[in-house]
């Protein structure tokens, strides 16, 4: 009886299945996360984080930065509009080199592992939607469920059923999933909550090692878009307009890991009731000036990180690290392979 080895999915492997569900994706962009805007400020450690950490950031009195935000699309075309995952990457600018930090408005994934991950990413391959039976509609009613939507005019394909049917065979997809179809459309980049998704492992002065995952909370506060069809430009204007009156200011918020939390798996929700602990200030002051070359070009990682503030062991962020370089390399960017900028 032959056994059948476990085949790792390649850097390629899951840069190609996110690839195949945005059949509009431009050539030299990112795979996911295609259209975004960069910003530039600084990171202030908060006077207790340094007891937390040894990493530069949180032991020097400021440290520069520039961020991207972006939606979570690979298509090229901008839908600020669009009940999307919004994306916030922040690199902060070290004297020994760059640490990236990369966030999105979900706080858990939808994958344990890369096979997962890829699973996952073919099952959102876009369909053609069609319109609901009045069968389909009055089974629905008889099972108290929502009823299918209409097709869109505008946007006739869709992997929705694909990642609903996936989720319904795999427990691990679900919590992500689920959070996602709770999604908002937020009235401002500057007011929703981004969440770091992977565990990461501090080190503090006495050498003591804990496990974290982090959060930016809007100073401002989290507030979801009121208008019924906003501009498919708005979240990139109103940041503009936003930056020309003033900073944004973002709280970096860690939760220490307790007994039983889930320190290699980013589709478990930790315990609500574990410490938390305010990190730093993040102030963010312009939009860069050059967005191709200061922003598109530049390569964010998660796993771009320096001793004090290290990768967990968690499968997918591992994976990610490589999936990332190689989008980088395809795309000219710049400050890949993770290293490459020391």
């Amino acid at each position: 009886m032959s056994v059948q080895r476990r085949v790792e999915p390649t850097s390629k492997d899951l840069y190609d299945a996110l690839l195949s569900d945005y059949p509009d994706h431009e050539s030299g962009t990112r795979p996911v996360h295609a259209v975004g805007i960069g910003a530039s400020g600084y990171f202030v450690p908060s006077d207790v984080a340094r007891s937390f950490s040894v990493a530069e950031q949180f032991g020097t009195a400021r440290t520069p930065v520039t961020v991207r935000f972006s939606n979570g699309s690979g298509s090229p075309v901008e839908r600020d509009d669009a009940l999307d995952v919004r994306g916030f990457a922040v690199k902060f600018h070290l004297s020994q080199g760059d640490a990236d930090l990369i966030m999105i408005t979900l706080p858990v994934f939808f994958a344990s592992s890369p096979e997962e991950f890829v699973g996952f990413a073919k099952a959102g391959v876009p369909k053609p939607v069609k319109k609901e039976s009045w069968w389909g509609r009055l089974v629905d009613q008889l099972e108290l469920r929502a009823p299918s939507p209409p097709p869109d005019p505008n946007n006739p394909e869709s992997g929705a059923a694909g990642v609903l049917q996936y989720a319904n065979r795999h427990v691990s997809a679900r919590p992500g999933t689920v959070a996602a179809l709770m999604l908002v459309t937020p009235t401002s980049y500057a007011r929703a909550t981004y969440h770091a998704l992977h565990t990461f492992k501090l080190t503090g002065p006495d050498d003591a090692v804990r496990y974290a995952r982090f959060s930016w909370e809007p100073v401002s506060g989290v507030r979801p878009e009121q208008a019924k069809k906003p501009a498919p430009d708005y979240l990139q204007t109103e940041l503009r307009e936003r930056l020309s009156r003033g900073p944004i200011t973002y709280v970096l918020r860690m939760v220490i890991a307790g007994q039983g939390d889930a320190l290699d798996d980013p589709t478990q929700l930790w315990d609500t009731t574990r410490q938390r602990v305010v990190m730093g200030e993040l102030v963010l002051t312009n939009t860069v000036v050059d967005q191709r070359e200061d922003c598109e070009r530049l390569s964010f990682n998660p796993t771009r990180v320096v001793a004090g503030f290290e990768c967990s062991d968690d499968p997918i962020l591992a994976a990610r690290r490589g999936a990332y370089e190689y989008s980088c390399q395809l795309r000219g960017g710049s400050g890949c392979p993770v290293g490459g900028d020391r």
